[in-house]
Parts: C-alpha cells; sequence; structure tokens
C-alpha cells in the first residue's frame, strides 16, 4: 500500500512568521484546485483532553465538506495521529487526493519512516487498492482566503469537524458513565453498555 502513496514535492519558503503571503497563496491555490474534486480530501485530528494520547481523525470532501470517513485511536503524538489521519484517508477508495496540513507526518510517508502502527494499518486495510493517492501539504491557521468567502479553507472545516466529534464523543461517554452509575446504584443486572470512541 505504502508504494502507491505518492507524496507532492513540500514547498521551500513557508515559515509562518516570515511568509505568511506564501501560505495564503498556495491555501488559495489548492483550494481553488479542488473546490469541485470529490476524489479529494482534508483529513484532521483533534486530541481529546479528557484521555491523553486519544485522538479523533476525520476526513472531508474538498467539495462539499461533508465527512467521508473518521475515526478514533490511540497515538504516541500529535505527529503519529496525522500519519494515522492520513492513512484513513489512504483507504479509502473515493479519494485519489489528501490534503494534510502536518509536513512532519508527510515526510514521513515521503521517506518511508511511518510508525509501526501506520505501515501495518496501510497492509491491512489497503491490499486491494489498485490506484496511487496524492499527499499535498496544505498550510495550516491561514484563515479566510479570501473576503467574499467563495473559496473555503476546507482544511479548518475539517479540524472542527475533528473537533465537534471529540466532543460529542466525550459528552456521550460522560453522560453514559452518569447513566450508569444510576443503574448501579439501582441494582440494575445489566447497566446500559457505555459508548467509546470506536463508536463514532
Amino acid at each position: 500500500m505504502l508504494r502507491l502513496l505518492r507524496v507532492r514535492p513540500l514547498p521551500k519558503n513557508t515559515n509562518p512568521e516570515q511568509h505568511p503571503e506564501h501560505r495564503l497563496a498556495r491555501a488559495l491555490s489548492l483550494a481553488s484546485l479542488y473546490a469541485a474534486d470529490n476524489t479529494a480530501s482534508y483529513v484532521d485530528v483533534a486530541e481529546d483532553r479528557t484521555r491523553p494520547n486519544y485522538y479523533t481523525a476525520v476526513a472531508i470532501s474538498a467539495s462539499d465538506g461533508t465527512i467521508r470517513t473518521a475515526g478514533s485511536f490511540k497515538a504516541t503524538d500529535s505527529h503519529h495521529a496525522e500519519e494515522l489521519a492520513i492513512t484513513l484517508a489512504a483507504t479509502d477508495s473515493r479519494f485519489r487526493t489528501i490534503l494534510s496540513d502536518s509536513r512532519t507526518a508527510i515526510m514521513r510517508f515521503a521517506n518511508n519512516t511511518t510508525s509501526t502502527s501506520t505501515a501495518r494499518f496501510l497492509h491491512r486495510t489497503g491490499q486491494t487498492r489498485q490506484h496511487p493517492n496524492f499527499i499535498s501539504w496544505y498550510p495550516a491557521h491561514v484563515g479566510p482566503l479570501e473576503p467574499e468567502g467563495r473559496i473555503r479553507n476546507r482544511n479548518e472545516e475539517a479540524y472542527r469537524s475533528a473537533r465537534g466529534l471529540t466532543y460529542h464523543a466525550t459528552h456521550t461517554s460522560q453522560h453514559s458513565d452518569r447513566n450508569r452509575n444510576s443503574q448501579l446504584r439501582a441494582k440494575e443486572s445489566e447497566p446500559a453498555p457505555l459508548e467509546t470512541y470506536g463508536d463514532i
């Protein structure tokens, strides 16, 4: 599966403090290029602040911003989580292009130095994959792309979607905890099972 992941060249001069105009120009260019492409996806992750090292990842459509696939997992750090977010999109047969704002994760794919768990997941889920995926870097935190708002910053939408799922899962789990405690106090023999991150 790794051989089918092609990393497009990473641009230079993209320091957020020194080259904000370069970053905005690249973001606008990529957003415009894929605005009507339903085979392109933006991916991002959000950390669960109540559970250390747990993350939610989403892959949204570049054309309309809908969530196409999502998952939750434990990762060693945010870079590992971003690797897995790219992997999540790569194993979805609808996508040909994956846009991520993690240069570190993208470089790991380019250098074939991804984590063992990433490689294992790709191998397990992508053995029937026939076409390549192209991974492109998209600048993070550039804000609105143009004043009229005609071109959407789907990268930021992906992050908000991941945060939304994380918030929902956390509060659903907390609500389930409270329900279970009430049931136990009432000596119910079979309390309702907790919803977990895997239920997203």
